[in-house]
Parts: C-alpha cells; sequence; structure tokens
C-alpha cells in the first residue's frame, strides 16, 4: 500500500513538475494583438513596435496556445532594469583597452573615408554591432 501511494505521488508531482516547465505561448502572424483599449493591431505593426524594444507582448491566459496577447510598453524603470541585467561586453581579443591602434584606413556608416592618422591623441570610440541586436537595431534602424 505504501508503494502504491508513493507511486502516485510521485506520478503526480512528476506531472505538474512537466506542467510548470510548459513554455509560454509564443505569438505569431495569426495572433490577436491588443493594447489596454481593446485595439487590435496588425502583425507587421506590433511587430515592429514590439523590435523598436519600446513594448513586449503579454499573454493573457498563458495556459492557451491560443491566447491574445495584451502590447505592453515598457517603462522607463523596466528598461533600466533589463540594461542592467545585460552582461557586458567581452575584451576583445584582437586589441585591449587603451591599447594604441596601428593605422588603418575605414570609411564610416556614411561612407567618408576616416584614417588613424585624423584621431591621433584623441579617444576613439568603436561601436561593433549586428544586425539582429535589438538594441543597434533601434539606434540604426537603416
Amino acid at each position: 500500500m505504501k508503494k502504491m501511494i508513493l507511486s502516485f505521488t510521485l506520478i503526480l508531482l512528476t506531472a505538474f513538475g512537466m506542467r510548470a516547465q510548459t513554455p509560454p505561448p509564443k505569438a505569431t502572424q495569426i495572433s490577436v494583438v491588443v493594447d489596454s483599449s481593446g485595439m487590435k493591431y496588425p502583425y507587421m505593426l506590433w511587430r515592429k513596435m514590439v523590435q523598436s524594444g519600446d513594448y513586449w507582448l503579454k499573454p493573457v491566459n498563458a495556459a492557451k496556445d491560443d491566447t491574445p496577447f495584451l502590447l505592453v510598453k515598457y517603462t522607463d524603470e523596466q528598461k533600466a532594469y533589463w540594461f542592467a541585467r545585460m552582461p557586458k561586453p567581452a575584451e576583445s581579443t584582437f586589441f585591449k583597452t587603451g591599447q594604441v591602434i596601428k593605422p588603418f584606413k575605414i570609411k564610416d556608416i556614411h561612407g567618408k573615408k576616416i584614417e588613424a592618422k585624423d584621431w591621433a591623441g584623441k579617444t576613439l570610440v568603436f561601436n561593433f554591432w549586428f544586425i539582429g541586436c535589438r538594441p543597434a537595431a533601434r539606434k540604426y534602424p537603416n
């Protein structure tokens, strides 16, 4: 009898544990997305708003796969919290902070030529980014 109760308890705990690990529903092109006033947003619009990093989608009922989503604007406090939690970038293997850089010639984002000798004695900040980075996409939308 004890083995049966123990087995039943183990089965229940496993079932509840598996349920707790179910990922939240994801918004797709066919998802219904509304704001707090009930206004529906088309996919192309809410997707751009979420990609801007200023909004997020909150499932109305996380237990249902076909749940509608609420479009919510991040507060300044929430943004500060998420940015504070981001890991610091790793030090480059090609050069270290404070290291003197050898002469180079490149073009900036507008096609203007830049040479290292033009910046001699000044502090340079290089901003390396890629297209999949949300903060970079907000800073350089085109």
